[in-house]
C-alpha cells in the first residue's frame, strides 16, 4: 500500500491550521480511491487570557459585554467569551448574565475574567447622568414664540 499526501495544509506555529489532508492509495484490490483526512488541531492548555475591553465607562444600570480570548503557548488563541467566568470587586453590585455585567455602584472597579485557570483585568468606571454639569442651551426660536404668544 502506497500513500502520498495531495494539497498544501499550512502551519501556524507547529500546528496545521485544519486545511483538510487528501490522501490517495492503491489498495489490494488494485483500485484506487480517494479519501478526506481532516487534520484537527488539538486544543492546548491556555497559556494566557484577554478580557476586552480593558476599560470601559458605563452609566450605573448599563449593560457591557465583555470578551475573553485564550491564547496557548504558541499564541494560538481562541474565543471562550461563553465559557468564561467573570467576577467584580465586592462592593461593586450589579448582575452579571453570562459576560454582560449591569452596572449598578459608582465607582471605578476591576472585573476579572478567568478560564483554565488564567485570569486577566479590566477597569470600569460607573457614573450616573447626575455627575455631568448641565449647562443650559438659550434657544432665539424659543423667545421669539413666547413674544408671539403674549401678543
Amino acid at each position: 500500500m502506497t500513500a502520498a499526501v495531495s494539497g498544501s495544509p499550512s502551519l501556524k506555529n507547529g500546528h496545521f491550521d485544519g486545511t483538510p489532508l487528501v490522501f490517495s492509495a492503491t489498495l489490494p484490490a488494485r483500485s484506487s480511491r480517494a479519501f478526506v483526512l481532516s487534520a484537527e488541531q488539538q486544543q492546548s492548555p491556555p497559556d494566557h487570557v484577554l478580557l476586552a475591553p480593558d476599560l470601559a465607562t458605563r452609566a450605573a444600570g448599563q449593560p457591557i459585554a465583555y470578551t475573553l480570548t485564550a491564547y496557548d503557548a504558541f499564541d494560538n488563541d481562541w474565543d471562550v467569551t461563553i465559557s468564561g467566568a467573570y467576577t467584580i470587586e465586592p462592593g461593586a453590585g450589579g448582575d452579571w448574565t453570562s459576560n454582560v455585567y449591569t452596572a449598578d455602584v459608582i465607582g471605578s472597579w476591576i472585573v476579572t475574567g478567568s478560564y483554565g485557570g488564567k485570569d486577566d483585568t479590566a477597569s470600569l468606571i460607573v457614573w450616573t447622568p447626575t455627575d455631568f454639569v448641565y449647562l443650559p442651551v438659550i434657544l432665539r426660536e424659543f423667545s421669539t414664540m413666547v413674544e408671539v404668544l403674549e401678543q
